[in-house]
C-alpha cells in the first residue's frame, strides 16, 4: 500500500464564513501546497475531494465551489463529489481522479 494526499474541502465558499476560517485557510494552503509538492516529486497520488451542495447552490460553475487558485492543483489532480452524506455513506458517490507519474 502506497501513500496518497488528500485534500479535502478546500473550496472558495469557506473563505467567506468568518475572517477566522479565511485566515486559517490562508495559513493552512502554504502547508497544502509544500505537501503537493513532496506528492508530486515522489510520483505520489494526490486526490482531491470537493463538497457539493445543490440545495444551497454549492455546485460546480459557481465560484464559491472552486479550489482557491493559490492552492497549486493540476486539473487531473480534482474530483467532485455528489455532497457530503453520500461520500461518507455510499459507495462511488465521488468520482475521483489521482495524478501519478511513472
Amino acid at each position: 500500500m502506497k501513500p496518497a494526499l488528500l485534500v479535502i474541502d478546500v473550496q472558495n465558499e469557506y473563505f467567506d464564513l468568518s475572517q477566522g476560517c479565511s485566515d486559517s485557510l490562508k495559513s493552512a494552503i502554504e502547508y497544502i501546497n509544500a505537501a503537493i509538492d513532496l506528492f508530486r516529486k515522489k510520483s505520489l497520488p494526490i486526490v482531491v475531494i470537493q463538497h457539493k451542495t445543490e440545495d444551497r447552490g454549492f455546485v460546480p460553475g459557481k465560484s464559491g465551489f472552486d479550489v482557491p487558485e493559490s492552492v497549486k492543483l493540476e486539473p487531473q489532480e480534482r474530483a467532485h463529489c455528489e455532497d457530503l452524506f453520500k461520500l461518507f455513506h455510499k459507495d462511488r458517490a465521488c468520482r475521483k481522479t489521482e495524478r501519478t507519474r511513472g
